[in-house]
Order: structure tokens, then sequence, then C-alpha cells
């Protein structure tokens, strides 16, 4: 190898960890916080939903089918959140820091219920539709 090859490939090498360096570093001045992304996989020409969430930061909305919802809160927040539907309800809470880490929480919402994964491969159902209760 000559020496201006290798002196290329050095200073290459050097600007590449600068850039990482610089990208830790701005990735460190923001606060700590824990996205949750809902999307809602009902048929689009069905009821709106009327979420009611805590904190009040969420707080209450009406929405439809086809959206997608996304917050940001710190990161010891749960949210919880009772979801209506025509005549059914149901219930979903976010968990943040389960296993010590922050990590994005995703959600969607369909017919047969509410589905969560944190890595877009494994999905597991965490709540179901119920009728609402005839008073």
């Amino acid at each position: 190898m000559s020496p201006s090859s290798f002196a290329l490939i050095s200073s290459l090498c050097n600007a590449s960890n600068n850039v990482m360096l610089k990208e830790n570093q701005t990735m460190n001045i923001y606060p700590v916080s824990n996205s949750t992304k809902v999307f809602i996989a009902l048929p689009l020409n069905s009821e709106s939903l009327q979420f009611d969430c805590e904190p009040k930061e969420v707080g209450s909305f009406v929405t439809q089918p086809g959206k997608t919802l996304e917050w940001h809160l710190s990161y010891n927040d749960i949210v919880s959140c009772s979801v209506h539907w025509g005549h059914l309800e149901s219930f979903f809470q976010a968990n943040y820091d389960q296993f010590g880490t922050i990590v994005p929480d995703f959600w969607i919402i369909k017919i047969d219920g509410f589905f969560h994964t944190v890595d877009h491969i494994h999905w597991d159902r965490r709540a179901i539709w119920r009728n609402k209760p005839i008073i």
C-alpha cells in the first residue's frame, strides 16, 4: 500500500469516528422520553373512536379509523386509555420501563383486539373489545 493510500484510509476512518462522536453528543442533549404510536386499523367507513386517557397531557379526544396517534412523555409516565367504538369498549395501558430500558411503544387497534410490539416482529394481543354494559 502506498503512503498516500494509507493516509487517505486513515483520514476517512478519523472522519467517520468524528461523525459518530457528534451524533452521540447530539442524541444526548435531548431529554429522556418514551414515544407511543397507535395505528387504528379498523374499517375506514366505521364509527369514530372516543379515547379517554391519563395523564392529562394525552387527555380525551375523538379520532377516526385509519389514523395514527403518537405521544411522547417522560420515561416513568404510564398512559392508560379507555377506548369506545360504537357499542364496544376496551382499555389499554402503555407500560414503558418494563425492563429498565427506554423503548418505543407500538400498538395496533383491530377488530379482534389491541396488539402491542416493541420490535414490529413479535405482536401480542393485550386487550379485546367488549360490549358496553346496558344501563
